[in-house]
This record gives structure tokens, sequence and C-alpha cells, in this order.
């Protein structure tokens, strides 16, 4: 598995958005699970948990109640860790958190089900519904971002509207990935024939950026840390195509782990869970921009020259509060995210709730953060 521990910082260009590698949760990844994928993953389980699941899990946890933590990474992501481990929450709740990311969003469910990992969090979740629907073992037991915090960016001045984007070509990522979905959704939902759109995969959302400000497409999908930029690019971002304004109801991330875990090690998850809770308050609140802005230098790597997307990033987490800062999601929520999955054919049915979530976690975490502060 390619994975960097605990927080790190990166050797790389400025901007952040030049390093496509590392914009695991912005990639253009196909979510959708067939049968075939679903057994090799559950094989894989089985193996990994017959050779060492239950001695690694077990001695972690007797070892100081560490809790090992998936996650993507991209830039965004990278920065909320390192402050999550320089203000050391993890240590506030008695835990330790190990924290393994990933740039490839297929192993995550591997990982957990497996029991090589306890819990995954501020990772794209869409193709969670459709293993539970083949027999994964997993729930939902938080919430990480409530927001897709993306744009669709164009280059040309006259595509001042998305109707404008009929017969253009649009960067996007496989039919049925995360990006795709929600870009022909928002396009739909604002009169555009899709059918007269023609999408054409580059790859990560960094990728996609990269080729619009190129001028060879006309229009996609990118992160919200070039937002405030755009007129340094020579970008804009067309009428109707902020993601957080037109699809506020979509959940983008989660927290969710395996059903093993729950009965295993429920204590280190709710104490994961308030950490989080207590990281996602802070970064939203006013009196994080310092840290926010030394946390994205050490998770870009760059000694200068990244205030302005720092400031960016961090702008729009004070302006739209996209993180889940009670932790608890609602059925609401997930059944939305469940039917947009049923309309793209990436699952059959929508799940009930109780089979694919289990807030009581989240709960108990709420009243931790309550007692501790």
């Amino acid at each position: 598995m390619d994975t960097a521990r605990r927080s790190q910082g990166f050797e790389g260009a400025s901007p952040a958005w030049m390093e496509p590698d590392t914009h695991q949760e912005e990639r253009d990844m196909d979510n959708r699970l067939d049968r075939r994928e679903f057994l090799r993953f559950s094989a894989f389980a089985g193996l990994a948990s017959a050779a060492s699941t239950s001695t690694f899990v077990n001695l972690a946890f007797a070892a100081g109640e560490s809790v090992n933590i998936i996650t993507s990474n991209s830039t965004l992501t990278n920065t909320l860790i390192q402050m999550l481990l320089q203000k050391k929450y993890d240590a506030d709740f008695g835990i330790e958190a190990k924290v393994t990311k990933v740039t490839d969003n297929s192993q995550v469910i591997p990982s957990l089900i497996s029991g090589e990992m306890d819990m995954a969090t501020i990772v794209a979740f869409n193709g969670v519904f459709p293993a539970m629907s083949k027999g994964a073992k997993l729930k939902i037991i938080g919430g990480s971002s409530m927001l897709y915090q993306a744009a669709i960016y164009a280059k040309d001045p006259a595509i001042k509207t998305l109707k404008d984007l009929e017969g253009k070509v649009m960067g996007s990522g496989a039919i049925g990935a995360a990006v795709h979905m929600l870009t022909t959704l928002v396009l739909a939902k604002n009169g555009v024939d899709v059918s007269k759109v023609q999408f054409r995969n580059i790859g990560s959302n960094a990728a996609i950026f990269k080729a619009v400000a190129g001028g060879t497409i006309a229009a996609g999908a990118s992160g919200i840390d070039v937002y405030d930029q755009q007129e340094k690019y020579g970008v804009h971002v067309p009428e109707h195509g902020n993601f957080w304004e037109e699809i506020p109801d979509y959940t983008y991330q989660t927290a969710y782990t395996s059903e093993r875990a729950i009965a295993k090690k429920r204590d280190g998850l709710v104490k994961a869970l308030a950490a989080f809770a207590k990281l996602y308050r802070y970064v939203q609140s006013p009196e994080s921009r310092d840290d926010f802005v030394k946390a994205y230098a050490a998770a870009t790597g760059q000694r200068g020259g990244h205030e302005a997307e720092a400031l960016s990033q961090w702008n729009f987490l004070q302006k739209y509060k996209p993180y889940s800062e009670d932790i608890v999601v609602s059925e609401a929520r997930m059944n939305y995210v469940q039917e947009v999955n049923v309309r793209f054919h990436t699952q059959k049915t929508v799940l009930p709730f109780s089979q694919v979530a289990d807030m009581s976690l989240a709960e108990d975490a709420v009243k931790l953060l309550g007692a501790k502060t």
C-alpha cells in the first residue's frame, strides 16, 4: 500500500494544484463496486485477517489505545491532519491517531474490512453504499465535509453560464466517479442538455484545472484552493458553477468503519470522532488563521509563496463551514447521496438508514467533547 504515516511535509512545486498525485479526495476515481471487486477485497480481507489483523489491532489498542485512521492525500486533508497532530487533539482524548494517507481511494474499503485500519475519514465515501449493498459489513459513524468543496472553472470569457458549455469539452472523471456524477447533476439542474457536453477523463481535479488554465478543455471541476486566484490563472467560475451552493444537500465525506471495529473498539472510535469534531470547530473559527497557514506550508512543503492559496482555503472554511462540527449526519443527507447513486446506477436501491449508519458513536463523541470543554 502506497502510504505516508503521520503528517509529513512534501517536496513539490508551487502552487499546490500543480501536484496532481496529492489530491486524492479530488481524484478522478470510479467508486463503483461490482461483484467481482467486492469478492476481490473480501478475499483480501480474509487473508489479511488470518495473517495479521488480530495481532496488529489488539496490540495497538493495548498499547495506549492507538487508532489507525485512513484518509485521503489531498493538500487540504494533509493540512487538517497536520493541525490535528500539532494541536494534539488526539492526545486530549487519550488516544494516539496513527494516520495513513492513500492516493488510491480503492484501498480504503479493503483496509477497513481487513482490520488493518480502524476508521476512514476526510475521504470520499460514495462507494461505501454500493459496497454495503453487496454485503460489506461497514457503517457510517459520523460526518466530515458536508459540502463538495469544488467549482466549475472555465477559460473562455464567453462561457458565462453553464448552458454555454453545451457543445464544449469538459474535464471529468470516469463515468460513475464522484466528480462526473456531481458535475452532471449540477449541469442538469441548470437546464444543460448533458448529451451535448463532451466529457473527457482528464484525471485528478488538479489535472483538470491545469487543462482548463492551459486552454486544452473548455471547463471542468476543481478544488477551492485557487478559487480566490481566478484572475491570476485566467479562469472564472460561470454562473451557478459552485457545487456547495448548487447541491448543498450532497454530503461529500464522512467517517466510516467496519462493524467489527465498532464491536471491538467502540471507545477508541468515539474518542477519535471527538478529536476530529474539536479540529473542525477550531479550523472553522477565526482563531485558527495562523495555525492553518503554517500547517498548509508544512503539508505542501512550501517555505514561501503559499499564503494566498492557504488563505483561499481558510476563507472558504470561515464563510461556508463545510465540516461537521457536531459530527452527526442526518438520515436525509445519507438518503440523498444514495438517491444520486441510484440515479447513476452505482447502486440499485436506497438502503435503510439503520443498515448503513450508526450515529450513536457521533452522539457520544459530542457528549465527550462537551465534557472536555
